[in-house]
Formats: C-alpha cells, structure tokens, sequence
C-alpha cells in the first residue's frame, strides 16, 4: 500500500480493514523478523527498512480503523528506533510523526506537540530538502496538538500554514483533512458560517473518491455538529442520520458509529419536534385538516413554505418532505410511526448510553467522556435523572487524562446546564472552577464563554458583580475580535448583557436611599 501522492506498488484490497484482520498474524511474523535489538546478530539495513516501513503502514491502518491501539503504539515506538538505526533523518522525522498523531490520538496533546516540533526540527535540516508536504504534516500534527490540548488560538496558525502547503503542492487528501481541523477549531471558536464553508470545501475535495470512505464520514458528521450549533436542528438531524445510515452498511466502524450516535443523542427533543411540527403542517397526511382550514387565506402555503425552507441549509424540499412521510406500523391496526418517534427522550439517552459503551469497548477514553457530558445534558435538561453526577464523573475523567480544556470545558457545560434547571449556587460554583482552567489555556472564546456565563447566572441575584466581571473581559474579548480569535457575535452577546446589568445595576443604585 502506497502513500498519498505516490503510484501504488501493489493493488490496494477492497477493504483495507478486513485485510488488517486477516494478516495480522502476518504482520506480527514479518515484525519478529525485523525486531530492533532482538539477537546478537546485526540486522540486514535491507531488513531494517522494510521493517520500518511495514510498522508504518500496519499504524496508518490501525489508526484509520481505531483498534488495536497498544500494538499501534509499539509498531511507532519500534519504527522510530529502526529510523534510527538506518541512520535515515527523514524516516526519523516521519516516524516521530507518526508518534505524534498517536499521542494526540490518545489524548496526550502534551507529547504530541513536543514530537511533531522535534520532528519539523529534524525534517527541516535534512539536506537535500524533503518534500515540502511532510513539513505541513508536522504543523498540522503541532496544530492538532495545540489547539486540542486547549490553544486554539495558536493552534489555528499552525493548521492555516499547513493548508497552505498542502494547496499548493495539489494535496486534497491532507488539504481536506486540514480543512476539517480548521472547521473543528472554529466550531469550537464560534466561527460556525466559516467552519460550515470550510466542511464544504473539504466535500468537494474528496467527492466522488470510492477510497476516502473514513474522510467522508468525518465532514458528514463534523457538517452535522455545526448544523446543531448553528440552529438547524432538524437539518442536523437527517444529515446525522444518513450519515449512520451509510456506516452500518461498513463494517468494524464502530467509532464513527459511536460519533454519530452521540451527535444525534446530542439534539433537543424540544426543537426537534418544534421544527418537525412546521414540516408536518406542510406535507403530512395526517395534517390535512388544518391545511384545508388555512384555504381562505391565498398566501398562508407561500408563509409556510418559507418558514419550512428556513429549517434547512441543505437538503430543502426532501428533509422536510421526509419529516412528514408516515411510516410503517409498529403493531396491526395502530397509526403509522412518524420521525419525531425516533427521537423520544427515551430514544435519545438510549444513543448515548450505547455510544458510551461503544467508546469502553474499543479503548477511547476521551471519548467516553465527552459522551458522558452530553448524557449529562440530555438528563438535566429533561428532567430524567441527576445529570450533574455524569458532569462530574467526565470532569474526573478528563483530569486523569490531563486534559485541561476538557476539564474545563466539563464545568462550563455542567454550570450551563444547572443554570437552564434553575439551580444557580451550584451553577456558580461550576462556573467559577471553569473559568480558572480556562486562565491557563491560549483559548480566549472559551474563557469569554465562561465569563459570559458566570455573569448569566449572577446577573439577577447580583448585577452589579456580573457587570464588573463583563467589563473586565470586554478588553479581553476585543482583542480576540481584532486578532480573529473571537468570533464577532460573542462580543455583542458580552455587550447585551452588559447593557442589561448595568440598567439592573442602576435600577438598584437609584432605589437605595442617600
């Protein structure tokens, strides 16, 4: 199997994962073979190369798949030991690469970021020069780092340089999975316009490619993700679902799968079906009544077309045409099943609850955490459990992985949501703890969002605290404006509120006596 950009040596299998599974004791024979150190006898430098090439392509593999994560990291380890032994500087520097995109794949961000730097220092002092495009692999693997362990904004600088590159050496593969990076930063961020228009780029890169089944996956879900964040529940929704649909006709996609169903978990019963309701108004059967009490009216279809066509960025008419189709019968002589059925509350805790599981089997910690935040949400938010405890028990979670901006992220999420139930003293405390983590990390519209918050929460028992504490991070929040850090809208959610706990302030001040 080749490497981007390069001829094929042999034909690739029709199912790369499959052939993993079923030459894996291949592997390990032709590892034995090449073991560094395994006997007194020198290796053969032939042996040693191929050794280190083949440990390379058995860890592109396992990584693209998700499985096997302890012999993928001792394939790394043992390639960088033979890199050296063939006293190869560019393997050396490759080989520490993929080390690095191990360590971030495993949440260890810290060690990630110091080998992809180690490896640019090596790859640059190779002389003759190498190909420019292993250079932008390693400002991407240090951007990856940096803005996962918390430092988007230096994060963003690195993964801009690497696109960069990459565009213009003709590279869409990394070009595409560069763009998704980016969109995750300014998802994240705020950015959500430029990250759905960075997703789309991304698409247009890799469509009609039969091999970039996994990339493929990644913009459909990462498309969903901002869809959701930027109100488009219902769009997100059939982008998520179709998206699932597709990977259960895969096999051993299991990380994707746990992906989607927490994405889809992640959507609010409440909009949903708020939404829903407008498509079905429109089109379902079963509203035709009221369509035909609207007859008097000429333009209520015209209205209402326009109010359906709002709900979608993508996918208008068939979305919405969809929503309304009636389904088959769950049991003889009872209604046709209906979309909004497959998203009950019930529904939605059950998807977390196996994306959890999901993430326990195949050895992904953060990323059962992150689903336990969002299990978390879905319990306070409908009032199905305590879910103050899942908040706590992925914050612990995230500390022991020694992330800091999810541990960070976890209180500031949890304070939201004590705060929609109404539960201000323990949203404040969270808030608070939130806030610290976020003083350490070069994240600025994570920090605002906490302040923001904590000044949410203050802003009725406390004005006057909460606009002392807006007006100290406005200076904060208009340097990130200016640098492109923050996102513009963060800044006039920060000067509302503001003007709202100043005019409460006043209010206060004015009624106490002279």
């Amino acid at each position: 199997m080749a490497a981007h950009g390069s001829e094929p040596l042999v034909p690739a299998p029709d199912d790369p994962l499959a052939w993993l599974e079923s030459e894996r004791r291949g592997f390990e024979v032709c590892f034995q073979k090449t073991r560094p150190g395994r006997t007194g006898e020198p290796v053969d430098p032939g042996l040693i190369v191929h050794g280190q090439r083949l440990r390379r392509a058995f860890a592109v593999l396992c990584r693209t798949g998700r499985r096997h994560w302890s012999a993928m990291r001792t394939a790394t380890q043992e390639a960088t030991v033979l890199a050296l032994e063939s006293q190869d500087p560019s393997a050396y520097g490759v080989a520490l690469l993929d080390r690095a995109e191990v360590a971030g794949g495993h949440g260890d961000h810290d060690t990630g970021y110091e080998r992809a730097l180690t490896a640019l220092h090596v790859l640059e002092g190779v002389e003759p020069a190498v190909d420019p495009r292993r250079l932008a692999r390693a400002h991407r693997a240090i951007g990856v780092n940096l803005y996962r362990r918390g430092d988007l904004d230096d994060g963003r600088d690195e993964l801009e340089l690497a696109r960069r590159i990459f565009e213009e050496h003709d590279d869409p593969w990394w070009t595409a999975r560069t763009l998704c990076n980016l969109a995750e930063v300014d998802r994240f961020q705020g950015h959500l316009e430029r990250a759905y228009d960075l997703l789309f780029q991304a698409e247009a890169l890799i469509a009609g490619s039969r091999d970039l089944p996994e990339l493929s996956s990644r913009v459909q879900l990462q498309r969903g993700e901002v869809l959701r964040l930027r109100g488009f529940t219902l769009n997100a929704w059939f982008v998520l679902s179709d998206g699932l649909e597709q990977l259960s006709r895969a096999s051993n996609e299991y990380w994707y799968r746990a992906r989607f169903l927490r994405s889809l978990g992640q959507l609010s019963t409440r909009d949903l079906n708020r939404e829903a309701g407008e498509c079905e108004l429109l089109f379902a059967p079963w509203r035709s009544r009221d369509r035909r009490s609207q007859a008097r009216d000429p333009e209520w279809r015209a209205r209402q077309e326009a109010r359906v066509e709002a709900l979608f960025v993508e996918g208008y008419p068939e979305y919405a045409q969809r929503c309304a189709r009636p389904g088959p019968s769950r049991w003889p002589l009872g209604r046709a099943s209906r979309s909004r059925d497959t998203w009950r509350v019930e529904r939605q805790v059950e998807r977390l609850r196996e994306a959890e599981r999901t993430f326990e089997e195949i050895g992904d910690d953060w990323g059962r955490w992150r689903t336990c935040l969002v299990l978390g949400e879905a319990l306070l938010d409908h009032g199905g459990g305590d879910g103050k405890e899942e908040f706590l028990r992925a914050a612990r979670g995230f500390e022991e992985l020694g992330d800091k901006w999810w541990h960070a992220r976890a209180h500031r999420r949890a304070a939201e949501s004590l705060w929609r139930a109404g539960r201000l003293g323990e949203a404040e405390d969270l808030a608070r703890v939130a806030i610290e983590g976020y003083r350490g990390l070069r994240h600025r519209s994570g920090r605002l969002r906490a302040t923001i918050l904590l000044a949410e929460i203050l802003a009725v028992p406390n004005p006057v605290a909460a606009w002392r504490i807006l007006t100290e991070a406005r200076v904060i929040a208009e340097e990130g404006v200016l640098s492109g850090d923050v996102p513009e809208s963060l800044l006039r959610e920060m000067e509302g509120l503001s003007r709202r706990t100043r005019a409460l302030k006043e209010t206060i001040e004015s009624s106490q006596p002279s």
